[in-house]
């Protein structure tokens, strides 16, 4: 079950596109926005799911500052 909202579910699929498109600066920056948004941690903790499985966590427009963030790095 997903925890994003309406808003954020339309802003992953558009980032998943970006991906697709080979925009990985674009890509990046944006989700990074969207983590950086997101009002509940079981939000964050999923979008930087999708971070990871997309290979943008460690981009350098991906850039976030929590403490998940080391443990992802």
């Amino acid at each position: 079950m997903t925890t994003l909202n309406k808003g954020q579910q339309r802003q992953v699929e558009q980032i998943k596109a970006m991906h697709y498109l080979g925009s990985y600066a674009a890509a990046a920056a944006s989700l990074s926005g969207e983590i950086r948004m997101a009002r509940k941690q079981s939000q964050k903790n999923e979008l930087i799911d999708l971070a990871v499985s997309l290979g943008l966590h460690t981009h350098p427009k991906f850039i976030i500052m929590t403490i998940v963030e080391v443990q992802y790095a």
